[in-house]
């Protein structure tokens, strides 16, 4: 039995942090800017004001600041890492459980739960969408399960892939 080692688990999203991309690879992409330098050269010493009018520029093609910063934290981590294994977590939607603690459980009604609630007890009843799209739901404890999983497996395995280098874009 290998040794547990060392390891950091960072919990992104599938669709956020690259959501500007219309195929992701399981590689960290570099932003636009480099992290560091947009927060210590420009966040620190701007009021707030000329950091909202920069901001639509600073994003690009990004849809909001969220996602923006999810990519930054990404190429941050991969960045910071030094010798300590890494792993990034993407999953997609995450919803209801599966099975842990129970069958369906959640513990509040924002994002896809509330809106699948809202769906079935008829207060939305219209939703104007891509037939073609998938939704892509995981249940929590699937999610969670993945999480802890690339934790051990991480911290057992000294892990030297794709995740050590960047690609442009596709």
């Amino acid at each position: 039995m290998k040794e547990l080692g060392e390891g950091f688990v960072h919990l992104s999203t599938a669709h956020g942090a690259n959501c500007n991309r219309r195929h992701i690879e399981e590689v960290i992409y570099p932003p636009p800017v480099e992290p560091k330098k947009l927060v210590l050269s420009l966040v620190e010493w701007m009021d707030e004001s000329l950091v909202d009018e920069i901001t639509p520029k600073l994003i690009g093609d990004w849809p909001n600041t969220y996602t923006f910063t999810k990519a930054l934290t990404e190429y941050l981590v991969q960045q910071e890492k030094g010798g300590l294994n890494v792993a990034i977590v993407r999953p997609s939607i995450v919803g209801a459980s599966w099975q842990e603690p129970f069958p369906g459980w959640i513990d509040n009604f924002n994002g896809t739960s509330g809106f699948l609630i809202a769906a079935g007890k008829g207060i939305i009843r219209t939703v104007k969408c891509n037939l073609e799209a998938v939704a892509d739901i995981i249940p929590v404890d699937v999610a969670i399960n993945l999480i802890l999983a690339a934790g051990w497996y991480t911290a057992v395995h000294n892990l030297k892939t794709d995740f050590d280098e960047t690609t442009e874009d596709p």
